[in-house]
């Protein structure tokens, strides 16, 4: 598990946004679907480091596909490169201004970066646009937990919990807010609720499964 531990839910929406093959007369609009779409079919097939290169030559191009830009996005933050995740996910939230999957991700980057106010300003906004997911509300609570606001992270991680009490995406992401509040129990009861609804491990998370590693001592070394 990764420091994006909150984003997980991103790559569940993201799925859905594969390219459109669409048919035209036009050569550039047809190279606008049909490169996309070659780069798009390259994902989790050759290295990270080889495809965003590849995007980046692409968005040069056509920077208006906000698909791509999103992909982009995710690929830099994969790499712990939140910077750029930020440009990838403002850029796309300028060509598509009513996505709130786009200011999600944007929310979440921010959130990465320790940035509460821009974090909530872009979560806000994908609230706004009737983005009301778990993965949202989530980052929410933790961008108010970031800023020392627990009432606020309580309010918002029990909405979580409401909207979506069968995700091991949101029971893992409740076990981190409540152990930043310093709630271990409930920190160890959610941990435990999401590895039972499926949650997969992962090398960081090896520890902590094995138990020779405290889940708040993991959390606070990692997050």
């Amino acid at each position: 598990m990764t420091r994006g531990l909150l984003l997980i839910a991103v790559v569940v929406w993201f799925g859905g946004c594969k390219p459109k093959n669409e048919v035209s007369t036009d050569p550039a609009q047809n190279r606008y679907f049909s490169a996309y779409d070659t780069l798009y079919k390259q994902w989790g097939k050759i290295p990270t480091d080889s495809l965003r290169p590849k995007l980046d030559t692409y968005l040069a191009e056509f920077p208006e596909n906000s698909e791509a830009r999103l992909l982009a996005g995710y690929l830099a933050y994969s790499q712990a490169d939140y910077q750029t995740a930020v440009f990838q996910y403002r850029k796309a939230t300028e060509y598509q201004p009513n996505n709130s999957l786009y200011f999600s991700a944007l929310g979440s980057s921010y959130n990465a970066l320790n940035q509460s106010d821009s974090a909530l300003a872009a979560l806000q906004k994908a609230l706004s646009l009737h983005d009301t997911t778990g993965g949202i509300l989530l980052n929410i609570s933790k961008a108010y937990l970031r800023k020392h606001e627990p009432e606020k992270s309580r309010q918002f991680v029990a909405m979580a919990l409401q909207r979506d009490s069968s995700s091991p995406i949101v029971a893992s992401g409740a076990s981190y807010i409540f152990s930043g509040l310093g709630e271990a129990g409930k920190s160890q009861l959610y941990f435990e609720r999401a590895t039972k609804l499926g949650l997969k491990d992962t090398a960081g998370f090896a520890r902590v499964l094995a138990g020779t590693l405290k889940l708040e001592d993991y959390y606070r070394t990692n997050y």
